[in-house]
């Protein structure tokens, strides 16, 4: 897997991710999504390279975010606001 950049944010820390399968969007907004079901960590690359993890996300809001049409307003409306 390629290493990508990482970017920090007030709430979302950013480590690591070599151990997480990131999964192509296809969004206009975000590049690729990963999972570990283990740490129940949800990972998110934004097209411009920023990493954001989100922490305590269940395996179902992971699915959800997959299957949704608009993934970035998703992220924002569902993730975001409740896995800080």
């Amino acid at each position: 897997m390629k290493e990508m950049p990482f970017r920090d944010s007030s709430c979302h820390k950013a480590v690591n991710h070599r151990n997480v399968r990131m999964l192509s969007a296809e969004s206009v907004r975000l590049r690729s999504v990963g999972y570990d079901q283990a740490t129940r960590t949800l990972e998110v690359e934004q097209l411009d390279g920023a990493l954001y993890q989100y922490y305590g996300v269940p395996k179902q809001m992971h699915g959800k975010l997959m299957r949704t049409r608009s993934k970035g307003g998703f992220l924002d409306a569902q993730i975001k606001p409740r896995y800080p």
